[in-house]
C-alpha cells in the first residue's frame, strides 16, 4: 500500500518535556494512523558529550552540606512551581499554531471526497489540474 509522508513545521510551536505531541491522519477509508511528533523546537542536534575520565565520589560532607542542599532544593521547588505558572498555557499555545493549518487541510479534503464521490468529471479534471 503506498504512502504519503508530510511534514509539519511550525516554529510557533513551543518545546515542553512533560508534553507527548501525537499526530493522528485520517485516510480516504475512514482507517487512521496514530504516531509520535516531535516539533522542531524540540529537536536536538547535538549530542551529549561523552566523559572518559572517572567522576570523583560526591559522598564527602562538609560542615553546614545538608542544610545548603535543604535550601537549594527549596529554591528549586520555587522555580519549579513559576515555570510550571509560566508554561501552563502551553497546551493552547500548540493548539493555536496548528489549528487553522489542520482545519483548513481537513476542509481542503472533504471538498475533494465530496467531489470525488459525486463523480463528475469536469470538476474531477479541474481538481486534476491544480
Amino acid at each position: 500500500q503506498p504512502r504519503m509522508e508530510f511534514e509539519l513545521l511550525s516554529e510557533k510551536i513551543p518545546c515542553d518535556d512533560d508534553f507527548a505531541f501525537i499526530t493522528r491522519v485520517y485516510g480516504l477509508t475512514g482507517e487512521h494512523s496514530t504516531d509520535f511528533w516531535t516539533p522542531p523546537s524540540c529537536q536536538r542536534s547535538t549530542t551529549e558529550p561523552t566523559t572518559t575520565t572517572p567522576t570523583p565520589p560526591t559522598t564527602v560532607m562538609e560542615e553546614g552540606a545538608l542544610e545548603k542542599a535543604m535550601d537549594a532544593n527549596t529554591e528549586l521547588r520555587e522555580k519549579i512551581s513559576g515555570l510550571k505558572q509560566q508554561y501552563g498555557p502551553i497546551g493552547e499555545q500548540v493548539y493555536e499554531a496548528l489549528k487553522d493549518g489542520v482545519y483548513h487541510g481537513f476542509e481542503a479534503y472533504l471538498a475533494r471526497k465530496k467531489v470525488l464521490d459525486g463523480g463528475d468529471i469536469g470538476q474531477i479534471q479541474k481538481l486534476a489540474e491544480n
